[in-house]
């Protein structure tokens, strides 16, 4: 009579290897997932490195779009420029204009206070169409002379102190 009985089929599944441990999902599921699909080696949408990769990726785009807007200069164009103060004695003060970034059209002051020794010398960078400057102030009855160069070797401005004991300053803008 077990002959008549209907038999009942159970599925086989093939034995577990290391490949095919459990994914932790409660429904013994294997590690082998479909393309574009969630799983602990593709994380999927919402997940924490989706989070952080879209973040930085938005953080990018805003540094990068800012440092584009904050450029006033955005060729970069600008001089080498070498100031030189020459005379008899110290100085008391010196002052001198340079741009802190090529990629910006503003020149900063500098201020030195002395006594400072001279020959004095600064090499700086000074954006295309801006003002090259330098004004120095003698500590006695001294005359001074300054000079601006191009490259070390093109004089561009030269002045000397139009009395003893008064400053002098050189001065020329940059071209564009």
């Amino acid at each position: 009579m077990a002959d008549l009985l209907p038999q009942r089929l159970i599925p086989v599944r093939p034995a577990k290897s290391r490949r095919d441990k459990p994914s932790g999902s409660g429904g013994g599921a294997s590690r082998r997932h479909a393309a574009g699909t969630a799983g602990p080696d593709r994380p999927g949408p919402g997940t924490v490195p989706s989070v952080i990769k879209k973040t930085l990726s938005a953080t990018i785009a805003v540094i990068t779009l800012a440092s584009v807007c904050a450029c006033s200069n955005p060729t970069g164009k600008s001089w080498a420029i070498t100031y030189e103060v020459t005379g008899a004695g110290p100085v008391t003060g010196i002052s001198y204009g340079e741009s802190g970034n090529r990629y910006e059209d503003k020149v900063a002051s500098h201020e030195l206070t002395g006594p400072l020794g001279l020959p004095w010398k600064q090499d700086v960078v000074v954006s295309a169409g801006q003002p090259a400057s330098v004004t120095a102030t003698p500590s006695s009855a001294a005359v001074l002379t300054c000079r601006i160069l191009l490259d070390k070797t093109k004089e561009l401005a030269k002045a000397t102190s139009p009395a003893a004991g008064e400053p002098v300053t050189c001065k020329h803008t940059t071209d564009s």
